[in-house]
């Protein structure tokens, strides 16, 4: 049986992510910025694999949507990057996608009273 799994991701929230420098393309600890989101949507896709999901999309949601590494995804995970997606982080969300995962998405995405923490 295939189990797909939709990953949206953006990098506020991402595990020591603590600075913009770290998450504006051009800035000098962008690159490691990268590889801190790229490692936590594979951890993300390599526990959801032992769960049992066979099927990955994984859809790059911050700025100018290029931000992971493709070749570093696990899982052969079907990437939509690059910007100008007419919904957003919620590009190609199919209707026969129950499961369904937002990666450190900002709060506001899914209630517009929410607030981040300090």
């Amino acid at each position: 049986m295939i189990m797909k799994l939709f990953l949206s991701t953006d990098f506020e929230g991402t595990s020591g992510i603590v600075a913009w420098e770290q998450i504006i393309e051009g800035s000098a600890e962008y690159e490691q910025g990268r590889r801190l989101l790229t490692d936590e949507v594979n951890a993300v896709i390599n526990g959801a694999a032992e769960g049992g999901a066979t099927e990955f999309v994984v859809n790059d949601s911050h700025h100018y949507m290029r931000n992971l590494h493709p070749q570093d995804l696990r899982g052969h995970a079907t990437l939509i990057t690059g910007r100008h997606k007419p919904l957003y982080m919620m590009t190609l969300l199919a209707n026969d996608t129950p499961n369904r995962m937002g990666i450190r998405q900002p709060p506001d995405i899914a209630n517009k009273d929410a607030r981040p923490s300090a």
